[in-house]
């Protein structure tokens, strides 16, 4: 860990004198990796509850389930909303004020007595969250490109993905008293240490790069009349959005269809949060042997093969279970390699105003998730059916725009 003073920041966003951590401290990452794991601790501690709120409020669980949708939801909103202002102010002010935001609606929850109060508050959550979530991907642009990047991104999200490993059980432990509200408290307290904890990070936006609050309409302008990085930021959407719907009704499929109980579905998702960081792992490694183009075309045919598979298995033999946990977690070792691959094949196409970038391409992704991980839940009642079937249309979009418009061929790593 270096110590540096503050005073003397340079122009560039590689050069820091900072009193904070360096980027180039492990402890930097694993800052950002802990923002970046707000959203899977406030769902996936939030999943084993859903039995539980359904009963409280009087509500079917796919009701219920909305709540997680509108978290996506306004995660994706506010992403439109704090990556450009992070160009204009820095980085860490827009953490801080998010953070605060998070808090206040996550405490907020507790007093909640009707489902729709809760939606709201949970949609509000999300505002607040994203902020530290886009902020920190930005930081990793401000600081890494190429592969350098790929790598970096990798590694974060494998360090984040401990979270969905470890918070269906900490949710599950947290509902021996049979008090959803437990969840929330520890959501709060999560909050109240990474506001601490981010005054160790620096300022990774000299004040000589950010633009003017005018200029927000510009720099999307700019953005959206990036054809590749559109396309790019399309194809990321649609691998997360694939991935979401699992996760948003991994509950429901194992609690409700497959009757298993909450300790045994927080085992069974932990084997879906390792494929997950396999992936990582595995995107790390190919990242400085192989193009993007390859590797976007290795885990499309991983996830199109293993969705294929388990629509058929699901249609036969119906109440397998065991089938269903080895094709999806094969499903999102693929997708994992999509999502890490695009995301990083987006921003190094982008030479300026990163957060505002960084907020199209999060926004984009985590919209796209929230309507139709709604449309999923609504559907499965008593067959996951629906849940492939999605997939699959999302893997033949992804077709189309890798093998017909090959939007990552001319990147180099």
């Amino acid at each position: 860990m270096l110590i540096v003073s503050y005073d003397t920041l340079t122009s560039s966003p590689r050069d820091y004198d900072l009193k904070y951590l360096s980027t180039t401290s492990p402890w930097f990452l694993i800052v950002l990796a802990l923002l970046a794991a707000l959203p899977p601790f406030a769902i996936d501690t939030y999943t084993p509850a859903v039995p539980l709120m359904a009963q409280f409020f009087h509500e079917s669980e796919g009701h219920v389930i909305w709540s997680i949708s509108s978290y996506l939801l306004g995660f994706g909103l506010g992403m439109l909303v704090w990556g450009p202002l992070s160009d204009v102010v820095g980085r860490k002010v827009i953490i801080r004020i998010g953070l605060i935001i998070y808090m206040v609606a996550t405490l907020s929850s507790t007093f909640c007595t009707h489902l729709n109060a809760l939606i709201t508050w949970r949609f509000f959550q999300a505002i607040g969250d994203s902020a530290g979530v886009g902020v920190a991907f930005t930081m990793l642009r401000d600081c890494y490109s190429g592969q350098h990047l790929t790598r970096t991104i990798a590694s974060i999200i494998a360090m984040m993905m401990l979270a969905p490993m470890i918070a269906p059980l900490i949710g599950s432990c947290l509902l021996q008293d049979q008090h959803w509200q437990n969840i929330f408290y520890f959501l709060f307290s999560y909050g109240c240490v990474m506001f601490v904890v981010v005054l160790w990070l620096p300022e990774t936006l000299s004040i000589n790069q950010r633009v003017r609050f005018s200029s927000i309409i510009k720099q999307y302008q700019l953005h959206l009349k990036n054809r590749q990085f559109l396309t790019l930021s399309l194809c990321a959407s649609c691998s997360f959005a694939a991935t979401f719907c699992y996760i948003s009704t991994a509950a429901l499929i194992y609690m409700s269809i497959y009757h298993f109980g909450k300790f045994t579905y927080s085992g069974l998702f932990a084997i879906n949060a390792i494929s997950i960081i396999i992936g990582s792992l595995t995107l790390r490694y190919l990242s400085s042997k192989k193009t993007p183009h390859f590797i976007q075309c290795l885990g499309l045919w991983i996830f199109s093969i293993s969705d294929i598979a388990m629509i058929i298995a699901m249609h036969f033999f119906p109440d397998l279970w065991l089938a269903f946990t080895i094709f999806i977690t094969i499903a999102t070792f693929g997708l994992c390699l999509l999502i890490g691959s695009f995301m990083s094949s987006a921003m190094n196409v982008v030479h300026e105003a990163f957060g505002t970038a960084t907020s199209i391409l999060n926004a984009l992704r985590n919209i796209l998730g929230s309507v139709l991980s709604m449309i999923v839940s609504s559907l499965i009642v008593t067959t996951i059916i629906p849940l492939p079937i999605t997939q699959l249309c999302l893997a033949s979009i992804l077709f189309f725009m890798i093998y017909f418009i090959g939007p990552s061929r001319s990147l180099a790593d």
